[in-house]
């Protein structure tokens, strides 16, 4: 996979689930449905130049440069880890300074405790308030605000191919991709061999599933006496 760009790919993820950018009348009741998002104000100056840190091709980063919005508010809810440190801080202030010389808009960091966030956000969602613009989420959140009719359909990138599908497949619904991924992980798993073998599991075999990841754990888990959790007699205390 060739990684974007780091700040194409911090460009997008500022058009992450987007509901809407000016607050409705009257609070709703029920969950609302999405707004169009505001087109570009034509302007006769065209958008700074932006240099790449890898090699793109012309299409790859006209998609990638926005628009003009001169005289237009972005308020973008984040988690505040991503304001724990100087470097992140720095990092979160440079992206923001870049993204308004680019595109003329202003960008409002709404910076929200991360246990906080998703209630918050779906709050002012429920109740239409317009408060959010955008917002930072897991790669749950997609899944989930879309499901509740909140975020606007986005466009596939002109290089999603060069993404990991299963990132893309964590921010849709269906076919329509709700959000974008800022960044990709991967979890790795380790297991002692001798461990397995002691339990009766093959260790060329590990488990796929979460299922499976728990089946292996009891077994793994054994106390002094050689019980397992949800056996009679099995000591949590005394694990062996």
């Amino acid at each position: 996979m060739r990684r974007l760009p780091a700040w194409p790919a911090a460009l997008t993820a500022l058009a992450l689930l987007i509901t809407s950018c000016a607050p409705a009348a009257t609070p709703a009741p029920t969950s609302p449905p999405a707004t169009a998002a505001p087109a570009p104000t034509a302007v006769p100056t065209a958008a700074p130049a932006y240099t790449f840190e890898v090699p793109v091709s012309p299409e790859v980063a006209a998609w990638y440069i926005p628009g003009r919005f001169d005289g237009q508010e972005i308020n973008v809810a984040v988690a505040s880890g991503l304001f724990s440190n100087d470097a992140y801080r720095k990092v979160m202030e440079d992206l923001q300074a870049k993204f308004q010389e680019l595109s003329g808009a202003t960008v409002n960091y709404v910076i929200l405790p991360e246990n906080e966030l998703s209630d918050k956000v779906r709050l002012e969602m429920v109740a239409n308030s317009g408060k959010y613009d955008m917002t930072e989420s897991g790669a749950g959140g997609a899944k989930d605000f879309g499901a509740s009719g909140f975020l606007l359909e986005l466009p596939k990138p002109i290089d999603s191919a060069d993404i990991f599908p299963g990132d893309l497949a964590q921010y849709s619904l269906g076919d329509k991709l709700l959000g974008y991924p800022r960044v990709g992980g991967t979890n790795l798993l380790y297991w002692r061999t001798d461990l397995f073998e002691q339990a009766g599991l093959d260790p060329a075999k590990p488990p796929e599933t979460y299922t499976q990841f728990r089946e292996y754990a009891l077994k793994l888990t054994p106390d002094v006496n050689g019980k397992h959790p949800g056996e009679d007699g099995f000591d949590p205390n005394n694990i062996a």
